[in-house]
C-alpha cells in the first residue's frame, strides 16, 4: 500500500480547491490502496474548549473522542481528491460515522493516524464509500472510524450496506434542544468545517439544498457530550446513522433509552415524526 504523508499545517479549506477537479472514473469504481499519514500530530488544548463549550461537552485532560475526527478530516479529503480516486466529491451524502475508542487520549498525547478506503458498498440510491482512520500514541491503537458516504447513482459494486435496526421504545428519556441559525457558522470556526452547505441560505442553496443545515458530526458530538456525564468508560463503540438533514434555525428533539451498557438513541423533528438521526452507544 502506498503511504502519503500529509503536513500537519494542512487545514480543511486548503484542499477545498481540490473538489473542483475530481472527476467521474469511467466503468466500474475502484478505490486506490492509498494511506495518508498523519505524523505526531500535537492538541491545541485552547482549541479543544471551544470545542467542547459549542457542543456541551464537559471539560476534562481528555480529547472529546469526536473532536478526533476533526483531525483527521484533512486525510479523509487528501484521500479523496487524490488523482488515483476519479471520483466527484459533489454530492456525497454522509451516511454513517462508527467510532470506536480503545481508550482515552490525554491533550498532552502526540497521535498519528492513518487513513485508507474500505469497503465498497451497495445502497439503495447509489454507491457508498467507506473510509477508516486508525489513531496511534506511539505504537498504541487507541481509536478507530469508518465513515460511509453515499453517491447517487445506479449499479453499485459491493456488498449490501446495511444499517442496524434501532428502535425507542416508550420508556426514553428526552431533551428539547435549540439549534440556531448561526450554528453552522459556529460549528465551522471550532471544527474548521466551512462546507457551503452548513454556513448561510444562499450558500446552501448553490449546492442543491433549500436552506442550510447542521453538521451531522455537531450532532453526534452533542449526543456523546450528554451520554459521557452518565457513562465514565473510556472504552466503547458509538455509530450513528443520519437520515433527514436539519435546516436552520430548528427544535429538535433528542430521546434515548439505557439499557445495561447499551444505549440507544434518535434526533427527530420537535412533532417527533421525522428522523434525522439514529444510533447506539455502548462500552466494552
Amino acid at each position: 500500500m502506498k503511504q502519503i504523508e500529509i503536513d500537519l499545517n494542512t487545514k480543511w479549506w486548503n484542499l477545498y480547491p481540490n473538489i473542483l477537479f475530481t472527476k467521474v472514473k469511467k466503468g466500474p469504481l475502484s478505490l486506490p490502496e492509498i494511506e495518508i499519514l498523519q505524523q505526531n500530530v500535537p492538541f491545541d488544548a485552547k482549541e479543544i474548549g471551544k470545542y467542547n463549550q459549542l457542543c456541551e461537552i464537559e471539560e476534562t485532560v481528555f480529547v472529546p473522542p469526536t473532536y478526533l475526527h476533526i483531525i483527521c478530516m484533512p486525510s479523509h479529503l487528501s484521500l479523496l481528491t487524490h488523482k488515483d480516486t476519479g471520483l466527484a466529491l459533489f454530492g456525497l451524502i454522509h451516511l454513517s460515522n462508527r467510532i470506536k475508542q480503545f481508550r482515552g487520549i490525554r491533550k498532552s498525547e502526540l497521535i498519528n493516524t492513518k487513513t485508507k478506503f474500505g469497503q465498497l458498498l451497495a445502497h439503495d440510491k447509489g454507491q457508498a464509500i467507506e473510509i477508516i482512520t486508525q489513531i496511534f500514541v506511539q505504537s498504541e491503537l487507541v481509536w478507530e472510524s469508518s465513515t460511509i458516504f453515499l453517491k447517487k447513482g445506479k449499479n453499485p459494486i459491493g456488498p449490501e450496506f446495511i444499517a442496524k435496526q434501532i428502535d425507542i421504545d416508550t420508556q426514553y428519556t428526552k431533551e428539547l434542544w435549540t439549534f440556531s441559525f448561526f450554528l453552522g457558522q459556529k460549528y465551522a470556526l471550532v471544527s474548521g468545517d466551512f462546507n457551503p452547505i452548513h454556513l448561510f441560505p444562499l450558500s446552501a442553496k448553490l449546492f442543491g439544498m433549500p436552506k442550510h443545515i447542521a453538521h451531522g458530526m455537531y450532532s453526534k458530538a452533542k449526543i456523546m457530550g450528554n451520554i459521557m456525564k452518565e457513562i465514565k468508560s473510556d472504552k466503547f463503540e458509538v455509530t450513528v446513522y443520519f437520515k433527514l438533514p436539519i435546516y436552520l434555525p430548528a427544535n429538535v428533539i433528542f430521546r434515548k433509552n439505557k439499557e445495561k451498557e447499551l444505549i440507544v438513541f434518535d434526533v427527530v423533528d420537535e412533532k417527533m415524526e421525522k428522523p434525522h438521526l439514529k444510533g447506539y452507544f455502548q462500552t466494552f
